[in-house]
C-alpha cells in the first residue's frame, strides 16, 4: 500500500486518476494507493474535492460561532490568489460544508502553516505537487516580468516552500511526483527547474523529468506537461540508472496510437450523441457574459466537432491570459445547430459555443457520472460554472497520472515491502516469488552495512535472522518449482529483519 498526500490538491485529479489506474490494472500485479491527506486552501476546491472523493456529508451538529471559529484559524482562499476575508459573511450552509470537507479530505489548508511534524506523523509513501504555473506559463510571461520562480510574493513561488517542508521532515516519502507546464523546462525557467531537482536530490533521491502531451498517453486533448518522478535512493529500480531508460520505461505503458485514435474518435462522437448538452446548460456557454465569440476567435480556434476541420479527432486546449476579461488565445468551440439556433433567439452571435462544463470533464479524462455525482449534491449550488471551469482547467489529465502510478507500482513491487495477505490470495505463486526473490536481493545488497551496525549494538539477533533468510533461499532455489510454503516463510523471515531494522 502507497500512503499518497496531495500538496495543491485542486479537486483532487490524483485521485481520479488512482481510480482509472485501479480499473486498468485490476488483472495485473500491482500496489494498491491510498489518500491520506491534502493541502489545498482554495474553499471552493475543498468542497468539491469533499463531494467528488470523501461523499461529502452534511452535519448540522455546530453551532455558526463555532464554525467560524474553527474557519478563521485556517488559511483559505476564495480565489486562490489572497486569503478570504469574507467568509465570516457566507451562509451557516456552507460553512458547515467547508468545514466537513476540510474534515473529510484531512486537509492542512495553507502550506506555509504545515508544520513538518504534521507530516512526519502521516509518514506518507508519495507526495505529489503541482504547484501554480501562473508565473512560468509562455502565455502569462510578459505580464510577469518573465521573473518565473523568482518572482517576489509569485503564486509559482511557493514551490520553495515545498522543499523547505520536504528539507525539514525526518520521514522522506518514498517518492515525490511534480507536475507543471511545459515551460518549466524553457531557457527562462529550466534555471531553476534545476535548482529544484538539486534540493530534492540532496536529499536523498533520483530524479527523472518527461514530458508528456496528453494524445500518446490515451487523452482525447493535447496538453503537454512536464512530470517528475524523484525516488528515494536506497530503492531498487526496474530500469536502469539513466533518463533515457527512464523515459523508454515509462513509453511502454503508452496505449497503442492506433488504439488511441479509436478511443479519441469514440468519445468525441459520444459528445455529439449521447452526451448531447440540454438547451439550458448549452445557452450558458453561447452568450457568455465573460467572453463573447468573435469573428477573430472562430478564424483562430478550431470547431472540433466538425470532423472535416478536425479530421484526427483532437480536442484543442482553452488558452487565455489571466486579464479582465480573459483574453482566449485559443479554445475549443464547438458550433450550434440549426434548430438550437432558433431556441435560444442567437440574433446578434455567431453560431458558436464553449464547451460546457460536463465536456470539460469528459476532456480531461473523466466521465459523465463524475459531473452527475457532483451537480446532485446540495452543496453543488455555492460552485457557479466559472468555479468549476477553473477547477477543471487547473486539473491534470488522469491518462498521464495513472501511467506514473503504474510505473511507482512496479518500483513497489521490487522493493522490501510487507506482501500483504490479499496479495498472498490475489497473486499467483510466481509473481509471489518474485517479490520475495527481489526483496531478498535488496536485503542481500544492504547487509553488510547493517551486519556493521550489528557489530557496533553487540547483537547477533539481525545475523542469525540473516543466515536463517539465505538457507531458506538456498534450498528454494534448489526446486524446480516454487513452493508456497518455503515462499511465506520466506517473506515473513523478511519481514522480521525489516521489523528489527526499524
Amino acid at each position: 500500500m502507497v500512503k499518497m498526500f496531495e500538496f495543491f490538491a485542486g479537486i483532487g485529479f490524483q485521485r481520479f486518476a488512482l481510480e482509472k489506474y485501479s480499473i486498468d490494472n485490476q488483472d495485473n500485479p500491482h500496489i494498491d494507493f491510498q489518500s491520506i491527506g491534502n493541502c489545498e486552501w482554495g474553499v471552493y476546491e475543498n468542497i468539491t474535492y469533499g463531494i467528488m472523493h470523501e461523499n461529502l456529508k452534511a452535519n448540522n451538529e455546530h453551532s455558526e460561532q463555532f464554525l467560524d471559529a474553527e474557519l478563521l484559524k485556517m488559511n483559505l482562499s476564495f480565489n486562490l490568489k489572497q486569503p478570504a476575508k469574507l467568509l465570516k459573511n457566507k451562509p451557516y450552509e456552507f460553512k458547515m460544508y467547508l468545514y466537513e470537507a476540510l474534515k473529510a479530505n484531512k486537509t492542512l489548508p495553507n502550506i506555509n502553516d504545515i508544520h513538518p511534524k504534521q507530516l512526519d506523523e502521516l509518514k506518507a509513501d508519495l507526495w505529489t505537487y503541482s504547484f501554480p504555473c501562473t508565473d512560468i506559463s509562455i502565455l502569462n510571461a510578459k505580464t510577469n516580468t518573465s521573473a518565473g520562480l523568482q518572482k517576489e510574493n509569485g503564486a509559482s513561488a511557493i514551490v520553495w516552500q515545498f522543499l523547505k517542508l520536504l528539507q525539514a521532515v525526518k520521514h522522506k516519502p518514498r517518492y515525490l511526483l511534480m507536475e507543471n507546464v511545459k515551460a518549466l523546462l524553457n531557457k527562462h525557467n529550466r534555471g531553476d527547474f534545476e535548482k529544484i531537482k538539486q534540493i530534492i536530490n540532496a536529499e536523498g533521491y533520483i530524479s527523472y523529468e518527461i514530458l508528456m502531451d496528453g494524445l500518446q498517453q490515451g487523452a482525447v486533448q493535447r496538453r503537454p506537461r512536464v512530470f517528475m518522478l524523484s525516488i528515494r535512493n536506497d530503492l531498487s529500480l526496474p530500469f536502469e540508472n539513466t533518463h533515457n531508460d527512464f523515459i523508454e520505461y515509462v513509453k511502454q505503458y503508452y496505449p497503442d496510437p492506433k488504439a488511441a485514435f479509436k478511443n479519441r474518435k469514440r468519445r468525441l462522437l459520444d459528445c455529439v450523441s449521447e452526451f448531447c448538452e440540454h438547451i439550458d446548460e448549452i445557452k450558458k456557454f453561447m452568450l457568455s457574459k465573460h467572453i463573447k465569440i468573435s469573428h477573430k476567435m472562430v478564424k483562430h480556434c478550431k470547431t472540433f466537432l466538425n470532423f472535416d476541420e478536425n479530421p484526427f479527432y483532437i480536442i484543442p486546449a482553452l488558452n487565455a491570459k489571466k486579464d479582465t476579461p480573459p483574453q482566449v488565445i485559443n479554445a475549443p468551440l464547438i458550433k450550434v445547430n440549426q434548430g438550437q439556433q432558433e431556441e435560444m433567439n442567437m440574433e446578434g452571435f455567431l453560431p458558436y459555443r464553449f464547451q460546457t462544463v460536463r465536456e470539460r470533464f469528459n476532456s480531461f479524462g473523466l466521465y459523465d457520472y463524475h459531473y452527475e455525482k457532483l451537480k446532485a449534491h446540495p452543496a453543488s449550488k455555492y460552485l457557479s460554472e466559472r468555479i468549476l471551469c477553473r477547477q477543471v482547467g487547473n486539473g491534470i489529465l488522469v491518462e498521464q497520472l495513472s501511467i506514473l502510478y503504474k510505473v511507482i507500482s512496479d518500483i513497489e513491487i521490487i522493493n522490501p515491502r510487507q506482501v500483504t495477505e490479499q496479495q498472498w490470495n490475489t497473486f499467483d505463486t510466481t509473481q509471489i516469488a518474485y517479490i520475495v526473490c527481489e526483496k531478498y536481493k535488496y536485503i542481500k545488497s544492504q547487509m553488510q552495512e547493517w551486519i556493521n551496525e550489528v557489530v557496533k549494538k553487540n547483537d547477533k539477533s539481525l545475523f542469525e535472522k540473516y543466515n536463517q533468510l539465505e538457507e531458506v533461499f538456498e534450498t528454494y532455489t534448489q526446486e524446480h518449482h516454487p513452493n508456497i510454503i518455503k515462499l511465506q516463510k520466506f517473506n515473513e523471515l523478511i519481514n522480521e529483519i525489516e521489523k528489527y531494522r526499524e
